[in-house]
Order: structure tokens, then C-alpha cells, then sequence
């Protein structure tokens, strides 16, 4: 390829080189010339010539260097012998870009993982310069504004039409049908100062945000038209009940647009004050005290952040010199917009910033002394090539440049290599901590900040490993080393690389027994038997408040006993299905929440922990168990009647040992009083428990006291298909105009998943870092075997002379590394154990140290230090005798 710069540079440099050539052979030729003019024969002529004339290869190099510039000539020569290191030892070159890698690959995740989350913006948002606003005092509590506040900065002038939101639970109801959603409550510029685009209609305008007309309007989310509105041509124009409010769809967001921050994930939006004006509650729009809104504005054009801030302040000093009883000492502060500015993860970005830069340079430091390892025993090989380089002519500085060439060329290509692996991880990282489908964190992608971080950590490797060789390169003889055959020089092994292993092995133990023991629980976890049958039970959440439920306003007792009143209907109106065995409703399922114990106690003053729940009627017989003793919560538990509860055997055993517990009285928490009327079989109620004599307490819904629940799930059994179960369950809460808004339909193996969800997370975390953990320590077991090898060459040379045979030299460097890998096994056991009895209720029915997991994880390791030695050590057997005695 003739246009390969190569090929210019090498015809040029060919060119030039026949010129200085002709050049010098004249000026020889005409010395030769004059002293056979003197009466000398040819040939002592042009030897006297040569030999006046001195180093032809010196004068051509000097004459080079006139003619063009020798620096560029010379970096362009290095690179290419530094390039070659790639061809030339490919077997340290890919062990060093792989440790490289994995470093730079698993730092540069988290950080791309980190930048996203804390400085990306929602999806659909397509604005820049966008700031908000909140409130502070003495530290940064709630960032929301009241509504005047909020007029009071939107008329200031220091932002750019500014826009206030919050978010609501709405109920909405589709054809008759009652859904349960999150949505907001915003401004007419919300949309425009956002850049949010619409697929379909409009979005909302300052005309639609004035006052109450003859309806609602409506903006709703891609999501929501897909699951709720159907496939239609279009949906402007659809009338939807909103709260019991009348409203109507003008148009659908695009760009998978779910609110301004990650969370809540919102559906619909509503103009703030015609809503408010709707349901009655126009005086919270007046109230100064009440903090209502979040804010977003654009910073105006040539106006930095810092003048906005100072017109702000202006602006908060005026509120507190008017309002002394609601803003004495309220500041308001302006932070740059994303989708988690106001979120409290964004309040721990700077000590995990600062922890994420301590790990980062600690995993740089370590992997880089393995690849100074690795790179140290190359420059052993490599020493008598330096030499001669030096010999003939080459600076030491022109070395040092050679070796830096070297090692920015594993560095950038491990770090081209690492930047891919972690733009694709990153993203995979997001979702796996996404909060679930309402979040938004599907949306967010790395950008280029994850390729320039992953070359900073690429260039500081490259110096961190490339010192310990340019030292040794640095202070290295050259007369030693010009002699036919010399060998490296044996030399005391190295603490600090023996060290190094033995804290890595340890690490990677630490690792290994934590995912071993994660596993062995969750294991035993997700094959235990609960204790009911989980199949064929079908769980439909629904929002207890009715159509006309809102989150700033509380139940009322009448409203409360009307929901359950409605839910006992339909518990009944299930049961009359074709295919339906059982039926109840309870507040909490598994996966939902905490296992929260509360005391309960005997009329004797016996007091123990136990979990509470509250019920439904038929509730033991529809999980399909019979009570030990008594019966079940009854459909004639009323509030009314005497108040009644069940106990497990655990608690019953527990609070009266060796007597009948029925019609025992309790005292469950502080102020409830019931008599017991039945005994449940000891069953996981709420799935796989840490505890494993879960004690357990069940009380009437119909008779609690307490605050009522703002969702009640209908639990219901069926023997047909889901669908056909989903269909009739549907029916009977959605149907009338008392109908209950559906919140999620799962089924019981759903929920019981949900259970080890944090688990099954916390371990595939755990095995990732401990297969990468586990590579690194093999490769620095490998780096650091082979440089002891290579350093124990004449050693090795002596022991054969001597009699020793190949083998004997193998075993010796096997056993090296095995007494190495065998410290750091000890060491991490020893820091496993400690680890794993401090938090050892996290793994369930599993020992803190579990023989099993510690003796898999030893063995292993014992296999793979075997495996990073076997190269080193059968090299080792096949050392030159001759060649090694020849050493001095």
C-alpha cells in the first residue's frame, strides 16, 4: 500500500541515506584521488583515505542529523521497536494487557455507572443549562418550595421559565376500569423548559395551567398508552376519570419520558392549579409554609450559575425579612439539573466519590507491581540487548523511552479493549440496580467521559509500571553484560512481590468464601419448603382509598370501613367463580417490605418478639392449611365482636409451654388486647426466613385499630389458568362505581422470588468481582514465579551439575508458589471467618464458617497456584547448564 505513511517514511529515509552515501564515497574518492597523484598505488590511496576520513557510520549519522530532524527520526525508530513487544513476547504482552483490563475495565464500570446515575439527565429531556432550585436551612433537608415561594423566583427574572412539578398517586379509570398510577401535578412551561417532545397531540401550555374549567387535560407517558389505553390510531380526545375528576388526554410524551427525576417512574400529567382547584384544596397553593413543589428553569443566556445564585440569595433574604416565622434562615440554592439532583443519592456522591478514588488507586497499584512483575522478568532477558544498545551508541534516556513505548502500547490497547467492555457493562450495571421499571435508569447510556477515564487510568499504570524496569534498566553495568552467554545475576527474592501475592490470594479467598457462602444459602434457601402450596395462587393489589384517594389527604374511619366493606364484597363475588377454591385479602406479602417484629404478651407477663399481620377471613385455608388447634380468622370477626387473633405453634410454645393457648389472652404491642381462637402450623408465611422459627401473630382486618393500609392485596386460589383468575378477580374489585383501583397482579412463586431478589443480586456481584479478584491473584502468582525463576537461573545451573535432576527443579519452583498461594489462603480464611461472624445472619442456615465452602475454595486455590507456576517451573526444568554456570 503505497500511501501507507510507513512507505513515505521508509522511501525517504532510503533516498536520503543513498545521498549522504554518494556523498561521502566522493569526498573519499577525491582524497584518493590527490594521494595517487603523490605516486601511492590504488589501493593504498583510497585505505589512506578511508583511514583520514574516520567512522564512515559516525559521519553519515552526524550528517543525518544536519539534514533533517534526528528527534522525530529516532521516536518514530523507538515506536516501532516498542510496537513490536506485541509479536515478540506475546505471552507477557497479553498477560499484562489482560491484568491491565481488568482494572481499568472494572473501575471505568463503576465510574461510568456512578457519572450516569449522578449526572445524567431523565430520558426524554433534551435541554441544556437546566438548574434547580431548593430550599435549605441547616442542612439540605427536602428540596421542595411552597407554591408562593415558586411564584415569588418565577417572577424574580434569574431563571428561564421556570417550572414546578410534583408528584401525586393518582387514580384513574379507563372505560370503567380503575387503575392505580403515579403521576404529577406541574406548570404550564414544564414540558418546554424540559424539551420533552410529543409523539402524539400536544403537551400541556401556560394556557392550560390557569384556572378550572369544564375539565381536566392531560399529558400521559408512552407506557401508560401502551398498557392502559391500547394500540388505537390515537388517544387525544379520551376522557379518563382522574381522582373522580373528569379529564381529558391532549397528548402522549415521547422519548420514553417518565418525569424529571428517576423516581417515582410518573405516567399522566395534570396542570398543578386546575387540579387543585378541582378537588378543593386551593389553599395549599397559598400556604407559604407548606413545601409543595420541585423546580426546574433554565439558566438565561450569559448568565452564569454563580449570578443566579447571588440573585437568588437576594431573593431569599427579602422571604425571610417578610416571613420571619416560615424562612428565618432559609437560603436558597441552585444546583445543576439531572435526574437525581435532588434525590438522596446525590447527597452521597462525595463520600463515595472519595471512597470510589481510594479503591481506584488501590486496584491500580495492585495490578500495576504485577505487570512491573511481569515486565521486570523481560528486562532480565533482555539485559544483554540494553548492553549492546548502550554500547553502541543509545543514551540511557533513549531506553527509558524505548521501555515507556513498550508499555503505553499494552496500556492503550488494554485500555481501547477495557473502554468497550465497560460502555456495555455500565449499562448492564444501571439496570441491575435500577429501581425497577418505574426508575427511568433503562434510559441512561455512557458517554465519552468513560473512554478519557479509562485512558487517564491507561497512562497512570503506564507509569506505575513501567518504574520499577526503568530503574533497574537505569542502573544497569554494560561491561558485565557484553560478555557471549552471561545469564541474569541470581538475586534475594523480592518481600514486597511475595507480599503482594499473599494479599491478593487472601483478597480473592475473602471473595470466593463470601460468594461460596451466599450460594450454599441461597441454596438452601430457595429449595425449602415454605410450608403451603405456592402454586395456583394468584395475588391483586389494589389501592384501598378508592377513585377518590390522594396522597396529602388522610382516610377517614367511615371511608376505611366503606374499602373493606368493598373488598369483602368482592372477596365473596370471587368465590362464586367456576374454578376458584379460596379467597382472602391481607396487607403484606412476601417480598414486599421488612419482616418488622413488634412484643407481644401473655396475660402472665411473658413478652416476646414476634411479627404481626393483619388479615382477612379464610386465610389459612386459602394458603390450603388447617389450623393445629382452634380455627381461622372467621368473616364474622367483626370490630364489633370481641377481638380475635391466631398464633403459630413457635408462639405458642413459646408463651405457654405444655398448655392450651386457646382462649388465652394477649397483648399485642402496647395497647391491642385479643383472645386467641386459633393455632397455625409453623409455615414460612412470608417465604424463606433468616429466622428459622419465624413467630407469628394474626389479627382481623376488620378489627385493627391502627392506620389503615393505603393498598389491600385480594389473595385468591384457583385451579384454572392465571388468566381466567386475573379476569374474575378483576371483575369483582373493578366493577360498579365503588370499584377498587388495581395496583399489580403477581402470582405467590413471583412474590416468593421477590424475597431473594437482594440476595441473588449481592451474589452475582460477589462472583464477578471474585472471578476477576481470582484472575488478577493467578496472574500475579504467574508474574512473580517467573521472576524468581528467571532470577534463580544460576542457582539452577549449579543444582544440575551438582546431580539434580529437571524434576527436582520443578517441584522447587512449584512448591515456591504454592507456599505463597497457601499464606494467602490462610490469611483470607482467617478474614473470612472473622467477616463472616459478624454478619452471619445474612446467610441463611449456613454456617459462618461452613467446612464445605472453605475446603472447595482452598482446594481451588491450591489448583490454580499449581496451574500460574507450571510455566515458570517447566522452564525452569529446562535451563541451560553451560549456559547458567557461565554466569559470574
Amino acid at each position: 500500500m503505497a500511501w501507507w505513511p510507513s512507505n513515505w517514511l521508509r522511501r525517504g529515509r532510503r533516498s536520503l541515506d543513498r545521498s549522504i552515501a554518494d556523498e561521502l564515497d566522493a569526498h573519499i574518492e577525491m582524497a584518493a584521488a590527490s594521494f595517487m597523484s603523490e605516486g601511492m598505488s590504488a589501493n593504498e590511496a583510497h585505505e589512506r583515505a578511508r583511514r583520514e576520513f574516520g567512522s564512515v557510520v559516525e559521519v553519515r549519522r552526524l550528517t543525518r542529523e544536519v539534514w533533517r530532524w534526528a528527534w522525530l527520526d529516532q521516536l518514530w525508530e523507538d515506536i516501532r521497536i516498542g510496537v513490536r513487544i506485541l509479536w515478540t513476547s506475546p505471552g507477557v504482552s497479553a498477560t499484562a494487557m489482560l491484568l491491565i483490563a481488568l482494572v481499568i475495565g472494572g473501575n471505568t464500570t463503576v465510574f461510568a455507572t456512578v457519572r450516569m446515575v449522578l449526572g445524567s439527565p431523565a430520558a426524554g429531556v433534551n435541554m441544556d443549562r437546566l438548574v434547580m432550585t431548593a430550599p435549605v436551612r441547616q442542612a439540605f433537608g427536602e428540596p421542595f418550595l411552597s407554591y408562593p415561594d415558586f411564584v415569588d423566583v418565577s417572577d424574580g427574572g434569574a431563571l428561564d421559565r421556570p417550572a414546578a412539578w410534583t408528584s401525586e398517586r393518582l387514580t384513574i379509570s379507563v372505560s370503567g376500569v380503575a387503575h392505580a398510577v403515579t403521576g404529577a401535578l406541574v406548570t404550564g412551561t414544564f414540558f418546554d423548559v424540559l424539551g420533552v417532545r410529543s409523539c402524539e397531540g400536544r403537551l400541556l401550555t401556560p394556557a392550560d395551567a390557569q384556572t378550572y374549567g369544564d375539565g381536566l387535560v392531560a399529558v400521559v407517558s408512552e407506557r401508560f398508552r401502551r398498557d392502559r389505553l391500547g394500540q388505537e390510531s390515537s388517544v387525544v380526545g379520551q376522557r379518563l376519570i382522574v381522582n373522580g375528576q373528569s379529564a381529558t388526554v391532549v397528548g402522549v410524551a415521547c422519548g420514553g419520558f417518565r418525569g424529571a427525576l428517576l423516581t417515582p417512574g410518573e405516567d399522566i400529567w395534570i396542570p398543578l392549579v386546575p387540579y387543585y382547584q378541582a378537588i378543593g384544596s386551593e389553599a395549599s397553593l397559598l400556604d407559604r409554609a407548606q413545601p409543595l413543589v420541585l423546580t426546574v428553569a433554565a439558566l438565561p443566556d450569559g448568565q452564569s450559575r454563580d449570578a443566579t445564585q447571588l440573585r437568588l440569595g437576594t431573593l431569599a433574604s427579602v422571604l425571610a425579612e417578610r416571613y420571619p416565622d416560615s424562612h428565618a434562615g432559609q437560603r436558597l440554592v441552585v444546583v445543576p439539573y439531572s435526574a437525581t439532583a435532588v434525590l438522596p443519592i446525590a447527597r452521597m456522591s462525595g463520600p463515595f466519590l472519595a471512597l470510589l478514588a481510594a479503591l481506584t488507586l488501590v486496584t491500580v497499584v495492585l495490578v500495576s507491581a504485577n505487570v512491573a512483575n511481569l515486565m521486570l522478568v523481560r528486562s532480565l532477558a533482555r539485559q544483554r540487548e540494553v548492553a549492546l544498545r548502550q554500547a553502541l551508541g543509545a543514551t540511557r534516556g533513549r531506553i527509558l523511552r524505548l521501555l515507556v513505548i513498550e508499555g503505553l502500547t499494552v496500556s492503550l490497547l488494554a485500555g481501547a479493549v477495557a473502554s468497550s467492555v465497560a460502555w456495555a457493562l455500565a449499562r448492564a450495571l444501571v439496570r441491575l440496580i435500577g429501581p425497577g421499571p418505574g426508575g427511568g435508569l433503562d434510559a441512561l447510556t455512557p458517554d465519552w467521559s468513560l473512554v478519557a477515564y479509562a485512558m487517564a487510568l491507561a497512562l497512570t499504570s503506564t507509569v506505575a509500571f513501567t518504574t520499577a524496569p526503568a530503574l533497574r534498566t537505569w542502573r544497569q553495568p554494560v561491561l558485565p553484560w557484553l560478555k557471549a552467554g552471561e545469564r541474569p545475576i541470581a538475586g534475594s527474592r523480592s518481600r514486597a512481590m511475595n507480599g503482594l501475592v499473599v494479599a491478593q490470594f487472601a483478597f480473592s479467598v475473602l471473595l470466593l468464601t463470601s460468594a461460596g457462602l451466599a450460594y450454599r444459602s441461597l441454596a438452601l434457601v430457595t429449595s425449602r419448603d415454605v410450608g403451603f402450596t405456592t402454586d395456583r395462587l394468584l395475588s391483586v393489589t389494589v389501592r384501598l382509598g378508592g377513585r377518590d384517594a390522594y396522597e396529602d389527604r388522610t382516610t377517614t374511619p367511615a371511608e376505611r370501613l366503606r374499602s373493606l366493606a368493598r373488598m369483602e364484597r368482592a372477596r365473596e363475588q370471587v368465590l362464586t367463580g367456576g374454578r376458584i377454591t379460596g379467597a382472602t385479602y391481607l396487607r403484606r406479602l412476601p417480598g414486599a417490605y421488612l419482616n418488622t417484629q413488634i412484643p407481644v404478651a401473655s396475660s402472665g407477663g411473658h413478652r416476646v418478639q414476634a411479627i404481626r399481620r393483619v388479615i382477612g377471613p379464610d386465610y389459612l385455608a386459602t394458603l390450603g392449611i388447617a389450623p393445629v388447634l382452634g380455627r381461622d380468622i372467621a368473616a364474622s370477626d367483626q370490630g364489633e365482636r370481641p377481638r380475635v387473633a391466631v398464633v403459630n405453634q413457635h408462639l405458642a410454645d413459646t408463651l405457654w409451654p405444655g398448655l392450651s393457648p386457646i382462649g388465652q389472652a394477649i397483648l399485642v404491642g402496647t395497647a391491642e388486647r385479643a383472645e386467641v381462637v386459633g393455632v397455625a402450623p409453623n409455615v414460612f408465611f412470608d417465604g424463606p426466613s433468616h429466622d428459622p422459627r419465624p413467630r407469628y401473630v394474626f389479627v382481623a382486618e376488620a378489627q385493627d385499630t391502627g392506620p389503615p393500609p393505603i393498598d389491600l392485596t385480594l389473595l385468591v386460589r384457583h385451579t384454572g389458568p392465571v388468566r381466567e383468575a386475573a379476569d374474575i378477580a378483576g371483575t369483582a374489585l373493578g366493577g360498579g362505581e365503588d370499584g377498587l383501583p388495581i395496583v399489580a397482579l403477581a402470582t405467590m412463586s413471583e412474590r416468593l422470588e421477590q424475597v431473594t431478589e437482594n440476595e441473588r443480586a449481592i451474589l452475582r456481584l460477589l462472583l464477578v468481582f471474585a472471578g476477576i479478584a481470582l484472575l488478577v491473584a493467578t496472574l500475579g502468582l504467574y508474574a512473580v514465579a517467573a521472576f524468581h525463576a528467571g532470577r534463580r537461573v544460576r542457582e539452577f545451573g549449579v543444582r544440575l551439575a551438582l546431580g539434580a535432576t529437571g524434576g527436582d527443579i520443578g517441584r522447587d519452583v512449584l512448591a515456591s508458589s504454592v507456599r505463597l498461594a497457601a499464606g494467602g489462603v490462610l490469611l483470607g480464611c482467617a478474614a473470612s471467618g472473622a467477616l463472616a461472624t459478624v454478619v452471619g445472619r445474612q446467610f441463611i442456615s449456613v454456617s459462618p464458617v461452613d467446612p464445605p465452602v472453605y475446603l472447595a475454595v482452598a482446594v481451588s486455590l491450591a489448583v490454580i497456584a499449581i496451574i500460574a507456576a507450571l510455566g515458570p517451573a517447566l522452564r525452569a526444568c529446562r535451563v541451560d547448564v553451560l549456559g547458567a554456570l557461565r554466569q559470574e
